[in-house]
């Protein structure tokens, strides 16, 4: 085995994976959190498995629109889900960060970084030929992290809307990202552009996120929700 095939996959795992362990820390519940964020994947992937085997019939524009569309509706309804569950036992930012990079982490595992050597083995791929799709594996978890917020949001607030809403930015992402996947050859190209549509796309939720968060360090203060602004 190549070890240099070992690069592209510490790139793609080992930023999120020190990032959960930094908000996890010694806390059991955290980890218990990534663990049941990575199965809320697993479990949304495995439940429309069924549709996507249904869907393979169609032409390849209404393939592409109900895949991208059962991964918005699965993986949110399911996010959702998880974080109601998990929200009241412990409401703040590193408790529902863990959800998220559990989440995140979970689908370059095993959509990424388990596929990297046999790819390798199959295609005859350098581990520089790997590295785009590593980079956008960071970019992806972020954007699972920002998912997993908004959604606390809205299990919190109450916010219905916001479960719809997640679930249409991630299934018109989705969408245009396998549209740029299936025109252009250049891997380089593909990824580069999918990686700038998915910061394009959670900037403007980041924002919004930090209207609802608080953005400074707070004292004394478990709950990140009901704690107020000027809380020092």
């Amino acid at each position: 085995m190549d070890l240099t095939i070992l690069i592209p996959i510490m790139i793609a795992i080992a930023p999120s994976l020190i990032a959960l362990a930094v908000v996890s820390g010694s806390k059991l519940t955290r980890w218990i959190n990534a663990i049941l964020g990575g199965s809320g994947w697993l479990i949304a992937l495995l439940a429309r498995t069924p549709l996507l085997f249904f869907i393979q019939s169609l032409d390849m524009f209404p393939r592409i629109f109900f895949a991208s569309l059962a991964a918005g509706v699965f993986e949110e309804t399911m996010r959702y889900f998880v974080v109601k569950y998990r929200i009241s036992r412990e409401s703040n930012f590193y408790s529902i960060a863990s959800i998220g990079l559990g989440w995140g982490l979970t689908e370059a595992i095993i959509i990424y970084a388990l596929q990297v050597h046999t790819a390798s083995a199959t295609y005859g791929y350098y581990w520089i030929d790997f590295f785009p799709a590593a980079i956008k594996r960071n970019i992806a978890i972020v954007f699972h992290l920002v998912m997993t917020l908004l959604a606390s949001i809205a299990v919190v607030k109450s916010i219905k809307l916001l479960l719809f809403a997640t679930i249409s930015i991630h299934t018109l992402l989705d969408l245009v990202a396998v549209l740029i996947a299936t025109y252009l050859n250049n891997p380089w190209l593909v990824e580069g552009l999918i990686a700038l549509l998915t910061l394009t796309t959670i900037i403007p939720v980041i924002a919004y996120v930090r209207e609802i968060f608080p953005t400074k360090r707070y004292i004394g203060c478990k709950q990140i929700f009901t704690c107020p602004k000027n809380t020092i």
